[in-house]
């Protein structure tokens, strides 16, 4: 039997009230313009929720659960479309207190469809921030209360200096919009920083629960002195919401040290728990009779704390560490690998599948090993696959996630030369693997000479082509695409490079096309899941240009002749069964407005299953034109004279040549002395 230790500090929401001084509560907020203007304040009687343009003002109710605000105010937060990074700011003149424990409450109301709020304690001086709180919530119509405690027992950088409390919406794009009422903040005189540990029984659990005393809020002792015991209530791990005294510490913890501990025996596997510790204080001890005193027979002079929450050990194995992507280069070595901690010895076994799921069984294939270590020796192209592992121990079975293996190569190369067509088709030329994917040309193809043999020449109804529906990117979630293309600057529309696409509605993995405005001719990498890598730049007219983009699975980016041009991160959309169109945009069979590269020619189209890096797409460029890429860190601000034009810093035309050289040194020379001093030069 393994011995697992879990610890878990996850507070519930208290809804017992506070009994200490309060350091700012909803009227002490200063509600006339410390804020933005897209945060407006109102009272509990008008209630305004929001308003803008397009918009009917709304009414809150009052009577759905949340007490009026004291004084009858409240903070109604109003944050535009354009302007939800809105804050609503105060200082609360408030010293720091390090090694206290700090206890904010409020409830809030969701006004809109969806909403996020964002509360934070800081130094006013910028010093540190003592906590956030972060919440976001997609429901509507309901009243919630919350209680944050915030422990700056480790912060003794912000001690003593001014407190400052923010508001803000956290809702990106706009919406999100919540009032906030109830607002108080205080020192906690409640108990603090709980932790469980658990030990693993034959048939049950032992959990030694952890905590710290309640503070004096007078700060003169660590530890309240009026306290002389501490008892423990929990629920029983069933349907029943109540809290059952199971014990009590059964001394007075003093007024040094707070640290405190109860055990509790015989806990089930597999089960939430909530217990909380009630402080009692000197002449208002009590008796409770454990498993039928209820929390709600505590007097209310003594301390009560919050409820906290835990989950005991599992029964079954536990995933700690799941198996991670692997893609390597053909021949390499990798390892897919999970970490579980189990409370009875555990067995492993790998599987295999072809389609990124670990719920059909009936498609998978045993992979051989029975550890948690999965090793692929000398990976081809046929240990490409989706991997999970099966853990078993005696309470049951857990799966772990899906993970990709991929062996890094060249997925297809179509030439367009004209002696690489055959049967109708462009030849995939690739060679890391035995798989080929020909490309299906619409009309007759339209040859001529290209930056590397021959090229195609696109209209609306010749040379563009179907490539199928494979996915590059299935067990990489990577990608390269690069092509030879010369653009002959018309904008009437969009024009495809190359896209694996139906329509923009319907399948679209990605696309690599040039743009017909903002500016003209500018190349955008992009899909509809939010990656838009968009040159700034347009293609030359006329000129052939290496047009290549990569995605790494967080990033995408284009290059023009193997110098960097944009980048956006972003992740790869659905449409993995899509057709990967050549010189066009969409499928014409799902779009007939599928922007083919009209006017335009395209050769050496390359595609491979990982994001090149910078060294090799400027190796792309210099294998077909034997031009070097000026893309390594050097001094490039005494980079003045170009000794392959013979043009210098200031002169019309001048680029830098990306070497330091002794024309830049005679460029230097030259103006030695130089001096542009008022009144006079030394």
């Amino acid at each position: 039997m393994k011995r697992i230790k879990l610890f878990s500090i996850l507070m519930l929401i208290s809804f017992v009230s506070v009994q200490a001084a309060n350091i700012i509560t909803n009227p002490d907020f200063d509600l006339d313009g410390t804020g933005s203007e897209s945060m407006t304040a109102r009272g509990i009687d008008d209630a305004l929720a929001w308003e803008g343009t397009g918009y009917t003002n709304v009414v809150v109710p009052t009577d759905q659960g949340a007490p009026i605000p004291p004084n009858g105010k409240d903070i109604s937060g109003r944050i535009s479309y354009n302007h939800w990074t809105a804050i609503l700011s105060q200082e609360t003149t408030h010293t720091i207190q390090a090694g206290k424990v700090y206890e904010l409450t409020f409830n809030s109301y969701p006004l809109t469809w969806t909403w996020g709020l964002y509360v934070e304690l800081f130094a006013v001086d910028g010093s540190g921030a003592v906590g956030v709180y972060s919440q976001l919530d997609n429901s509507s119509g309901t009243w919630k209360s919350h209680q944050i405690s915030f422990d700056i027992a480790d912060k003794p950088e912000i001690a003593g200096k001014e407190l400052g409390i923010r508001l803000r919406n956290v809702q990106e794009g706009g919406g999100g919009r919540v009032m906030v009422t109830n607002f108080v903040l205080d020192l906690s005189n409640k108990p603090y920083d709980p932790s469980v540990s658990q030990t693993a029984q034959a048939n049950s659990v032992d959990a030694d629960l952890s905590w710290q005393a309640a503070p004096d809020i007078n700060d003169e002792y660590a530890v309240n002195p009026d306290i002389v015991d501490q008892y423990v209530f929990m629920t029983t791990g069933g349907e029943d919401p109540n809290l059952y005294y199971v014990g009590a510490a059964g001394e007075d913890p003093g007024t040094e040290d707070p640290s405190s501990e109860y055990t509790v025996s015989g806990l089930n596997y597999d089960t939430s728990y909530q217990w909380a510790v009630v402080e009692a204080v000197d002449g208002y001890e009590q008796s409770f009779t454990a498993g039928l005193s209820e929390l709600e027979d505590v007097d209310e002079n003594n301390i009560i704390g919050p409820v906290w929450s835990f989950d005991s050990l599992s029964s079954v194995p536990v995933i700690l560490s799941q198996p991670a992507d692997v893609l390597k280069d053909a021949g390499e070595d990798a390892e897919l690998s999970v970490e579980v901690s189990s409370v009875s010895p555990e067995q492993y076994l790998w599987y295999k599948s072809d389609d990124n799921s670990n719920e059909t069984p009936e498609d998978d294939v045993e992979a051989g090993s029975t550890s948690n270590i999965l090793s692929l020796a000398d990976m081809a192209a046929a240990d490409e696959g989706f991997y999970y592992c099966v853990i078993t121990n005696d309470g049951g079975t857990t799966t772990s996630s899906v993970a990709k293996a991929a062996v890094k190569r060249q997925m297809a190369h179509w030439t367009f030369d004209q002696a690489d067509y055959s049967g109708g088709q462009y030849l995939d030329v690739s060679t890391d693997d035995d798989v080929y994917h020909p490309a299906d040309p619409n009309g007759t193809p339209a040859f001529n000479a290209g930056i590397d043999g021959d090229s195609v020449l696109i209209d609306e109804v010749n040379s563009w082509a179907q490539a199928g529906t494979w996915d590059p990117s299935k067990y990489s979630n990577q990608l390269t695409v690069s092509a030879w293309v010369k653009w002959d600057g018309d904008t009437a529309s969009h024009k495809g490079i190359v896209s694996k696409r139906d329509s923009w509605d319907s399948g679209m993995r990605w696309s690599l096309i040039i743009r017909n405005e903002f500016p003209g001719g500018t190349v955008r990498f992009y899909n509809n899941s939010g990656l838009s890598a968009w040159t700034g730049e347009s293609l030359p007219i006329d000129e052939w240009t290496l047009v290549t983009a990569t995605f790494d699975g967080s990033e995408g980016k284009v290059y023009f002749n193997g110098l960097e041009k944009a980048s956006d991160s972003g992740s790869l959309s659905s449409g993995a069964e899509s057709m990967i169109m050549l010189g066009a945009v969409d499928n014409p069979s799902v779009n007939e407005e599928f922007d083919p590269l009209s006017g335009s020619e395209l050769d050496d189209v390359q595609i491979l299953n990982y994001a090149a890096d910078k060294f090799a797409v400027a190796d792309m460029y210099y294998d077909v034109t034997g031009v070097k890429s000026c893309i390594l860190d050097y001094e490039s601000q005494l980079d003045v004279a170009n000794s392959n034009t013979g043009l210098v810093i200031g002169q019309e035309g001048f680029e830098p040549d990306c070497v330091i050289d002794i024309s830049d040194f005679a460029a230097l020379a030259g103006n030695w002395l130089s001096c542009g001093l008022y009144p006079e030069c030394p």
